[in-house]
C-alpha cells in the first residue's frame, strides 16, 4: 500500500509498535496497541491535508505516550 510521503516518515520514525488493519474499505492505523485513525485506501485520498492531519494525530500519539 501506497502512502504520502509524510505519513510514511512519520510511521518509521514512530518509536511505538504501529500495525494497519485491513477493514473493509479503509485501514485502521493503530499504535502501541490503540487504534489512533483511519486511513481511505484510495490513490488520492491521504495527499495534502488530510495527510497533514494523519501525521498530527501520529505526532501527538507518541507525545501522550511519552508523557
Amino acid at each position: 500500500m501506497k502512502f504520502d510521503p509524510l505519513i510514511e516518515r512519520e510511521l518509521r520514525g514512530c518509536p511505538l509498535p504501529w500495525s494497519l488493519e485491513a477493514r473493509k474499505r479503509h485501514l485502521l492505523l493503530r499504535i502501541g496497541g490503540r487504534a489512533v485513525t483511519i486511513l481511505s485506501t484510495s490513490r488520492h485520498a491521504e495527499r495534502g491535508h488530510a495527510a497533514k492531519n494523519v501525521r498530527a494525530v501520529i505526532r501527538r500519539t507518541i507525545r501522550e505516550h511519552q508523557a
